[in-house]
């Protein structure tokens, strides 16, 4: 019953971002963190953004990406911020079946349309006035699940392809 509550907690938390998504334009938070914001890293001579050793994550700078904070409640979620668009890491403690994962995602969402889906990934498009395509990939590690989630506006997907690929690229889970 605990993992179906951080997978409901998740929902609850991609909702939000949903509807904020559709009003944001560039805003940032600058929520507590015990985190490294940004630190030299001369084995890859790239600049850290952010980094959390407990849940083993480290994310390098790029261009039109924010740290914007970091929730730790019923999961561990990280957000991020571009110009139009949303990036969410989530961990979860557990060992969790990814179709139960993409099933109980689906149900939160409401109304919407899955776009494409494989093993470890889908995205869907919400069926609203103001259309939110979401990205998401959900991968396996030890004893933890990820959730890579990427929302942007439908109408500003095919520009943002490039920015969302880059900022995976950008991404190391230890």
């Amino acid at each position: 019953m605990k993992r179906k509550n951080h997978v409901t907690a998740l929902l609850a938390y991609l909702m939000c971002s949903l509807l904020l998504l559709g009003g944001c334009a560039s805003a940032t938070g600058s929520g507590s963190q015990e985190v490294t914001d940004i630190e030299e890293v001369t084995e890859h001579e790239q600049v850290v953004m952010y980094e959390n050793s407990d849940k083993g994550i480290k994310v390098y700078e790029l261009p039109n990406w924010e740290f914007e904070e970091q929730l730790e409640k019923d999961q561990f979620n990280v957000i991020f911020q571009s110009d139009k668009g949303k990036a969410i890491i989530t961990v979860l403690d557990s060992i969790k079946d990814v179709e139960d994962i993409k099933n109980e995602l689906m149900i939160g969402v409401g109304t919407s349309t899955i776009i494409e889906e494989t093993d470890h990934y889908f995205a869907f498009e919400s069926e609203r006035k103001e259309s939110i395509r979401a990205d998401i990939y959900i991968e396996q590690q030890g004893q933890k699940v990820t959730i890579l989630t990427f929302m942007t506006p439908l109408d500003d997907y095919e520009e943002k392809i490039e920015s969302i690929e880059e900022f995976k690229q950008h991404i190391d889970f230890y």
